[in-house]
């Protein structure tokens, strides 16, 4: 007798991500006053009390260093601690949320989770498509390779992530069957001089690379030598 059991989506949808996020930059803004007030707190006592008192409002004129500052430390703040063993912020822990590789499942690396950061602070107004994709993925998730699931579901994720490669190898590996029977041919190629065939299709090997024919066996030769 078959049972339908529906499994929780491991994936963290739009709001909870939101939230999770304003708690972040509510931390950072309190991290800041926390830094301006200690800046301030030392210049008062090395005797400079004149620079002590305008620092806050020169920063708060001067929109670019402000916001450049701003941006630095996001940057860091998300970085180090979503490539950390955490794979999380201050914000998604709160939830238990991770980051993770989406082709792995595993934490992201720094440089990683330094372009993931950098796009989703420059180009926030994306955020929103968390909303409208089947694994919650936002640009910067998509462009970097990242997911944001629930922590308690990780097992779950990196099975599905595992499925999904075996699913592709299988219709790889079905394709080049596909290719090895309509092309025998070309195989026998491979088989016998691949230096040679290899430059014959290669894309700039010929000035007809547009022959229809040609541009067919090349397609099928490359599916066949890397499948």
């Amino acid at each position: 007798m078959e049972t339908n059991v529906k499994v929780a989506n491991p994936y963290a949808g739009f709001w909870i991500r939101f939230v999770a996020y304003a708690i972040d930059l509510i931390l950072i803004e309190l991290f800041f006053i926390i830094l301006l007030s200690g800046i301030s707190f030392v210049l008062g006592i090395i005797g400079d009390k004149e620079l002590a008192m305008s620092l806050p409002a020169l920063l708060k004129n001067n929109w670019l260093i402000n916001y450049g500052l701003a941006f630095l430390v996001i940057l860091a703040y998300f970085s180090i601690m979503e490539s950390s063993n955490l794979k999380a912020s201050a914000g998604k822990l709160c939830f238990g949320l991770i980051v993770v590789n989406s082709e792995t499942g595993d934490k992201i690396s720094v440089l990683k989770s330094l372009g993931r950061t950098g796009i989703k602070s420059l180009l926030g107004i994306l955020l929103p498509s968390v909303a409208f994709n089947e694994k919650k993925m936002g640009f910067h998730d998509e462009a970097l390779g990242t997911l944001v699931i629930r922590k308690k579901d990780l097992g779950l994720v990196k099975g599905l992530i595992q499925r999904e490669q075996e699913e592709i190898k299988r219709v790889q590996r079905e394709k080049q069957a596909e290719n090895l029977k309509a092309y025998p041919e070309i195989y026998k190629k491979i088989k016998e001089e691949p230096e040679r065939w290899d430059e014959y299709y290669q894309p700039t090997s010929r000035n007809d690379v547009d022959d229809e024919t040609y541009s067919k066996e090349r397609k099928a030769y490359w599916a066949i030598r890397l499948g």
